[in-house]
């Protein structure tokens, strides 16, 4: 259903929303014939979803509809990817941080779900997986090997707990098949030491680039206390969020009219290749070096790289 006009021709209506700022009519949710549940309506008292409806195959066509609405709206098929080239599905369920301000806050333990077998329509090309920390369940590497069983392009959409990264875990991530960007949260600031030291462990396994979660507008030490969301609290909050930022941020000092000499985008618009939005379009589908090979002629890479190299020599031993 994509709208409530037509209620009456069923015999029983299911409600449900994920989020609590989705709106639903008083109305739909006063009749007779309506159960509604969720986390939307209920929040971290919600019921779980009786077994029969939790693990049963997704009926990935209920989004068909939807889709060819938003098409004839102009929207473009790359933003509804999601809903049209990917399995979605939980691995796993709960969390052992319990975060006060988390729908998980009262899950101690993060358990295995449902293997990725029961979501996943051949048909689709990816897997997007919506694991609140996979990283805290026994049976993390489990779910990675049947992801690997599957042949197919994944991510984990939720941020990863990189507290809980060991070499062996970032062997298996970062040798896997992940799409697009690694992002891993960092909620607190009193976790930097830790942070720093996984940034690290991730250095030695990928070079590619590492997105972080950075929670803010949260008091971890009086979440419930509105008196104490002070002037002086949003300062410090403010603080901490580019505290943690600025962590994250590698930098070397240059010369400015260096730079400009190099790198002449920086003060004026640079050509647009022709196949530049073909390369962002599968930028999520293939390896780096893939695409630069399928976009960049053969000959102008080298060229590109021979002088790049002379300029390196000549401003390194002035030759």
């Amino acid at each position: 259903m994509l709208s409530y006009d037509n209620i009456e021709d069923y015999d029983k209506i299911f409600v449900s929303k994920v989020f609590t700022d989705t709106k639903v009519p008083d109305e739909i949710l006063n009749d007779a014939k309506v159960e509604y549940g969720g986390t939307g309506f209920y929040y971290d008292k919600a019921k779980p979803l009786p077994y029969e409806i939790e693990h049963c195959k997704p009926d990935y066509s209920l989004y068909n509809e939807f889709v060819r609405l938003r098409l004839e709206k102009g929207d473009k098929p790359k933003t509804l990817e999601y809903y049209t080239n990917y399995s979605i599905g939980f691995a796993t369920r709960g969390c052992i941080r319990r975060c006060s301000f988390c729908v998980n806050k009262n899950y101690t333990k993060c358990l295995r779900s449902s293997p990725i077998s029961e979501f996943v329509d051949k048909n689709r090309r990816y897997i997007c997986l919506l694991d609140d920390n996979v990283l805290a369940c026994e049976d993390w590497k489990k779910v990675f090997e049947e992801l690997k069983e599957t042949g197919k392009r994944f991510q984990f959409k939720q941020g990863i707990d990189e507290r809980l990264l060991t070499d062996e875990k970032c062997k298996t991530i970062f040798g896997s098949r992940w799409i697009g960007d690694f992002i891993f949260a960092f909620d607190n600031i009193k976790d930097k030491k830790i942070i720093e030291h996984k940034l690290k462990m991730i250095r030695k396994y990928t070079r590619r680039r590492i997105k972080f979660y950075c929670f803010c507008g949260y008091n971890h030490d009086s979440p419930d206390n509105i008196e104490s969301y002070t002037n002086n609290f949003w300062a410090n909050d403010i603080k901490d969020l580019f505290e943690r930022i600025k962590e994250k941020i590698k930098f070397i000092e240059t010369d400015f009219e260096k730079s400009i000499k190099y790198n002449p985008s920086m003060t004026c618009s640079p050509k647009i290749p022709k196949n530049r939005e073909k390369f962002f379009s599968d930028l999520d589908n293939y390896e780096l070096n893939i695409l630069i090979k399928k976009y960049l002629p053969k000959q102008k890479l080298k060229n590109k790289i021979y002088n790049f190299l002379r300029r390196i020599k000549r401003n390194v031993i002035g030759k």
